[in-house]
């Protein structure tokens, strides 16, 4: 089949490289974000999927904005089979979805009708839970609302972050879509609509989000350290200063206060239990372990 393929980080890439190895299917054109501004020089970087393609000399196009100034047109011309989608970053419009003869498919981190939204990876570790996955589903105007085509697990590890379980899915996440994809060459695949009513959803990451709360639960806390390592990194006040906390543990004991040890590290009670800060780093500092930070402190 004849592909257009839209996406923009890594795991977006990562389904491209598959794609394009796998010889089975002709990807035509890439449509990924325009170049953005990175690194404290703040130059414009290309995304993942953009610099793969330029070096496989797949044509490349970065719309602003892709329901407008044509762009749709530019899409028809292309002639394209169906349109793979992965992390592109736009909401795409019924008249784009409605271009090629087999649609657009989109590749989705979690297992739908969970966690629909902008971030699956991260809320389904704040949730505790312990499986996810990729589903490959056929797109419509809803937001991850399309029937659901193929699905593949994976499990989430009480050690699992956000950083690891995305690797985890980028591994897995390509391995779907080539099957999803000969199913949709050969006629057999299969749809199945969502029930809504089991849906869940995954909101945009914001760094508000990421402070800890200490009258939650000690579970709850140390889930959002992991959900938000790497980004954008759980923050607490600590003597009244800022810190980022990078791993944590949950201590079956109950705290009346802060307690700091050379030897352990710092541990903060919580709305239940307490919690022991691993990793932190703190204010204008290098990321270091708990322990070592108390040492610094020379109580």
């Amino acid at each position: 089949m004849k592909i257009v393929f839209m996406g923009t980080p890594d795991i977006s890439a990562a389904c491209l490289r598959a794609l394009y190895e796998s010889g089975k299917h002709e990807v035509i054109a890439i449509v990924t974000q325009p170049d953005r501004p990175a690194g404290r020089g703040k130059n414009l970087k290309a995304s993942a999927v953009k610099e793969y393609a330029l070096d496989k000399g797949i044509t490349v196009l970065q719309p602003k904005r892709a329901n407008k100034g044509g762009f749709p047109d530019v899409l028809r011309g292309l002639d394209a089979d169906i349109f793979v989608v992965a992390a592109f970053g736009q909401i795409l419009s019924g008249e784009i979805l409605d271009i090629p003869k087999h649609g657009a498919i989109n590749t989705h981190a979690s297992l739908l009708p969970e966690y629909r939204g902008a971030a699956p990876i991260q809320q389904a570790i704040l949730d505790g839970r312990d499986k996810t996955g990729i589903t490959i589903m056929q797109m419509d105007v809803g937001m991850d609302t399309g029937d659901m085509l193929l699905k593949h697990e994976v499990d989430i590890t009480p050690d699992d972050t956000g950083g690891s379980l995305y690797a985890k899915l980028c591994h897995i996440a390509p391995i779907a879509l080539l099957e999803a994809l000969d199913k949709i060459a050969d006629g057999t695949i299969t749809h199945e609509k969502q029930d809504d009513t089991k849906a869940t959803y995954a909101p945009i990451i914001t760094k508000e989000m990421a402070e800890i709360d200490w009258k939650k639960s000690a579970e709850s806390i140390v889930n959002l350290v992991r959900g938000y390592n790497p980004f954008p990194g759980a923050y607490a006040h600590l003597f009244d200063k800022k810190i980022k906390v990078w791993k944590a543990a949950v201590i079956d004991e109950e705290l009346d206060s802060i307690r700091l040890c050379p030897k352990e590290g710092i541990f903060v009670p919580a709305g239940d239990k307490a919690v022991q800060l691993l990793e932190i780093t703190p204010p204008n500092g290098k990321k270091m372990t708990g322990a070592d930070f108390v040492k610094g402190l020379n109580i």
